[in-house]
């Protein structure tokens, strides 16, 4: 074996080492954990308040996703309406969504918006328009006056709109939310949780299935 050709076949080695491993690193990961109980309660008291689509009865299924994040996209295009259909209008679960801006400016602001866009009754409306103006990370897609655009097309009145996204109590809210993820061990969005363990990285809808019905 000449020198050249071991030469050659080391430096093909080492493409195909670094493909795979930029492969399993690209993809989201998809994990599971038990929870410490003490952690389940903080998030059950902490989804009170929050709106949700289905049965209040029913068992909570919750997602944190932030705006921005191209998975939470993807997950919300691909897989939530197979799930509504299913499993939320069936009564099996409620489907609860918890914002996790983690990735800059525009996502606190887009998450602001949506809450203030709750407050008169078009949280689920609005996060639609989020997903579907989608522009990547921080790159003026959910500057302040495109959000107050996207709530001009909902009707919703500006000024208290406006004056809502100046409310420091927004800011309390994210931190709160940040460290609830922090405790169940979330550290990426989309990340789920359902019957005290929690799921971090974008699911197909089959596993999300396995995972309702417990397969």
């Amino acid at each position: 074996m000449s020198k050249e050709f071991k030469i050659s076949l080391f430096i093909s080695i080492l493409i195909i080492v670094f493909a795979v491993t930029f492969v399993i690193f690209k993809r989201p990961t998809q994990i599971s954990e038990n929870i410490n109980q003490n952690k389940n309660i903080d998030l059950v008291q902490s989804l009170a308040n929050e709106k949700f689509l289905g049965n209040a009865e029913a068992e909570p299924f919750v997602i944190f996703e932030d705006p921005q994040c191209p998975f939470c996209k993807k997950f919300f295009q691909e897989v939530e309406g197979k799930i509504y259909e299913n499993f939320v209008a069936t009564g099996k679960i409620k489907l609860i969504v918890k914002p996790l801006p983690i990735l800059g400016e525009e996502s606190n602001l887009a998450v602001k918006a949506l809450w203030c866009a709750g407050e008169q009754g078009n949280f689920w409306e609005f996060r639609e328009i989020l997903f579907t103006n989608q522009r990547g990370e921080n790159l003026g897609a959910f500057k302040k006056e495109n959000l107050i655009k996207f709530a001009q097309n909902l009707n919703l009145d500006i000024n208290n709109f406006e004056n809502c996204l100046q409310d420091p109590k927004w800011e309390e809210k994210i931190k709160e939310n940040k460290t609830l993820a922090r405790n169940l061990k979330i550290n990426g969005t989309p990340s789920f949780w359902f019957k005290s363990k929690a799921y971090v990285g974008f699911m197909s809808y089959d596993k999300i299935k396995d995972i309702i019905i417990e397969k």
